[in-house]
């Protein structure tokens, strides 16, 4: 069979489930069915990935369920220390990452982000 070049991170975390991560997981298991949902009323959501070894980002797509918050700030860093912002898509790549991270500020709606899949470097 073929190899699957699709490049997985090594740690995914979220905000409102710190101690189990595993619906963070959900959102790059490469199942459209599955998905992260952030927490009702939580203020705010972020899902956070970890690349290693280091990635070139060339191309990110989001799925979301329907009527999903998409308001996505999209920050990406090598050290977690020093971060910078991008747009989606990326316009500005390759960008060297071993950080994602993905943060949906709430917009006063209700709504929350429910993210099927995050997909990098996708043809």
């Amino acid at each position: 069979g073929a190899t699957s070049s699709i490049q997985k991170p090594v740690d995914v975390v979220t905000s409102g489930n710190a101690s189990e991560n595993v619906t963070g997981w959900e959102a790059v298991d490469q199942d459209l069915e599955t998905a992260w949902i952030g927490n009702s009323n939580a203020g705010g959501w972020w899902i956070a990935l970890t690349y290693d070894p280091l990635v070139n980002l060339n191309s990110l797509a989001i799925h979301y369920k329907e009527g999903s918050l998409t308001n996505a700030m999209l920050l990406y860093s090598t050290d977690a220390v020093d971060w910078s912002e991008t747009a989606i898509p990326i316009t500005n790549g390759p960008l060297s990452i071993h950080y994602l991270w993905l943060i949906y500020p709430d917009d006063g709606s209700g709504t929350v982000p429910e993210v099927n899949e995050i997909l990098i470097n996708q043809p």
